[in-house]
């Protein structure tokens, strides 16, 4: 069972919505001008209110549509399935006394590269140095330092999220 616990957002801006495809374009003016001056008097409150949105609405959608996913798309046992026909992730990213563990066949049927290359990524990347900070957390600060000049900041140029209906 995944969930999110929180989803927080920060708005400074909005830009007014566009409207199109009515009727005609007389149609499509006045919706377009009725809709800008009520995104010109509730801009504002919409600003404040986009926080508490996403953190209520927007993460429930978000925590169904995940509980949904993973419903329909649970793994099959071991039992359901030819084991030479499909990859069993368990015996590709595990070595196969974990494997085993979790339910996969510990045969190493899928050799042993992949598993080495985790346990590095976990030792390196997954793992704390003296100061409790994730080596990962030193991969994103020198890359997102290295494009935007800020350690942990990313420089998006242009619209980074867009909802037409």
């Amino acid at each position: 069972d995944s969930r999110f616990s929180g989803l927080s957002l920060s708005v400074s801006d909005m830009i007014p919505p566009t409207l199109e495809g009515f009727i005609d374009g007389g149609i499509d003016h006045l919706m377009s001008t009725a809709a800008d001056a009520l995104f010109e008097m509730y801009e504002k409150v919409l600003i404040r209110a986009m926080p508490n949105f996403f953190q209520t609405k927007v993460r429930e959608m978000v925590n169904d549509f995940i509980d949904d996913a993973l419903d329909v798309y649970s793994c099959p046992t071991n039992d359901a399935v030819e084991l030479d026909q499909y990859v069993d992730f368990r015996d590709l990213f595990l070595p196969a006394e974990e494997a085993v563990l979790v339910g996969g066949s510990g045969d190493g049927r899928h050799g042993n590269v992949v598993p080495q290359v985790m346990n590095i990524i976990e030792d390196q990347l997954l793992s704390a140095d003296e100061n409790g900070l994730l080596g990962v957390n030193m991969l994103v600060a020198s890359l997102t330092e290295a494009q935007s000049g800020i350690e942990g900041a990313l420089k998006l140029n242009g619209t980074f999220l867009d909802w037409n209906t």
